[in-house]
């Protein structure tokens, strides 16, 4: 699990990503049920935005950000899923369109 100031998030979520506030609640709740693995990604983007190289099979936030056209927290959960099955995240790099498409 994943910690982090909560008013701080929402805050930035509201101010920096333009995110409804009716929403934050269910982002910080997501974001708090990721692994620990993401946790120093984490703390680094909640302290001056910047986006670490962490990455799942050659995939990392900023190829999930660009491909995915998603901003900072979709891609932590996007790679929350990469730590549990590395072979999805082989697939992403090989082919991130095939993600893309009405179930998004």
């Amino acid at each position: 699990m994943l910690s982090f100031d909560e008013n701080q998030l929402k805050s930035v979520l509201i101010e920096e990503e333009g995110i409804e506030e009716s929403k934050t609640s269910f982002i910080i709740e997501n974001l708090k049920k990721l692994d620990d693995r993401l946790q120093e990604t984490m703390d680094q983007w909640m302290k001056d935005r910047s986006i670490s190289n962490f990455n799942v099979e050659g995939v990392d936030l900023k190829f999930i950000m660009e491909k995915g056209k998603v901003n900072f927290h979709n891609a932590l959960t996007i790679m929350n899923a990469f730590l549990y099955d590395p072979n999805l995240a082989e697939t992403y790099r090989k082919n991130p369109y095939a993600f893309s498409g009405p179930m998004r």
